[in-house]
């Protein structure tokens, strides 16, 4: 049994693999034989001499049967709406900003390791009770509006860091996902199981998720 490299993520966009280094924070695309050889280990259906090969590449690493995979997120098919009509959630707008200008000065100053580590780590902690009335589409509201206040270009990691902050904070359980598509480009968004959280449908269904945390 096989596994990719701690530092590495995979997926395939069509038939073309990429990878995401979170160690070095970039993404390439994966060429040749060595392309060849991964898109097969992703497909599951690589064999003894090519998984022997991307040992060798530094790509995989052999790892016990009990090696907890991580599965991928649900594709998801519902969206909630952009409302900015928020009623009692006005209240919580000023704690939205506040979150979202931690997180613009967490990816500005943390390295991409870190960060992913610190989300981990956020992720496996024991979820608070529901607060009812702080519904995730009230929190997708709040974050609608927020960029309507605060409109900021290219900044989907940072919304996105803010909007699960705000969502584990009032005992939902999101799921933050990086997902790439060619050439290469790459976004950051939200989801609840199969529900967007401050997204849109025809943004997410062009990516494939490469990274969920």
């Amino acid at each position: 049994m096989y596994r990719l490299v701690s530092n590495i993520h995979a997926c395939l966009v069509g038939e073309t693999p990429v990878l995401l280094d979170i160690t070095a924070g970039r993404y390439q695309l994966a060429r040749g034989r060595t392309g060849c050889n991964l898109a097969a280990f992703l497909r599951k259906q690589a064999t003894g001499p090519v998984c022997e090969a991307l040992v060798r590449g530094g790509l995989i690493v052999s790892a016990p049967h009990t090696a907890v995979r991580h599965p991928e997120p649900e594709r998801p098919n519902y969206a909630h709406p952009q409302d900015t009509r928020l009623g009692l959630g006005w209240a919580l707008l000023p704690v939205a900003m506040t979150f979202l200008v931690m997180a613009i000065i967490r990816v500005r100053r943390m390295p991409l390791p870190d960060l992913v580590q610190s989300l981990q780590e956020a992720a496996s902690y024991p979820m608070k009770p529901p607060f009812l009335w702080v519904s995730e589409a009230r929190i997708a509201a709040i974050f609608y509006l927020t960029r309507t206040v605060l409109p900021l270009r290219d900044r989907c990691l940072p919304y996105s860091l803010a909007t699960a902050q705000m969502l584990r904070l009032f005992g939902h359980r999101p799921t933050i996902v990086i997902g790439v598509r060619l050439p290469i480009a790459a976004h950051c968004w939200v989801q609840c199981d199969h529900r967007l959280i401050g997204d849109t449908l025809h943004i997410v269904e062009g990516f494939q998720p490469i990274i969920a945390i």
